[in-house]
């Protein structure tokens, strides 16, 4: 019996051959497809966002990055529009070019 729903049926000769029966290939390759969608998510995730597009809607920590190229957690500020600092990096803030969320924290289990 065919697994008409093998994702890897044009390639497969137990498809070819009619010998899904014992097959769990295709189930492996779903599981990648599903794992390869999450890490697509969390690539969209990262992606930089330039200050000169978007700020931040709401007060919150964001990651930032200045024109030198260094690499920030700030607290954004949406009243004053600005990324508040602390006393050491006081001069690099001043000059954020792009900005992202900060990602959400690991789950317990999460080894990937």
């Amino acid at each position: 019996m065919k697994n008409r729903k093998c994702p890897n049926r044009n390639h497969c000769w137990d498809y070819k051959s009619g010998n899904c029966e014992n097959c769990d290939l295709g189930d492996h390759i779903i599981k990648l497809h599903k794992k390869i969608d999450r890490l697509k998510a969390k690539i969209k995730q990262s992606e930089w966002i330039s200050v000169e597009d978007r700020l931040p809607d709401k007060y919150g920590d964001v990651i930032c990055c200045t024109r030198k190229g260094t690499i920030w957690q700030l607290t954004y500020n949406p009243t004053y529009k600005l990324f508040n600092v602390s006393y050491d990096n006081v001069e690099n803030a001043m000059d954020v070019t792009h900005w992202m969320p900060l990602p959400e924290p690991p789950k317990k289990g999460d080894a990937e």
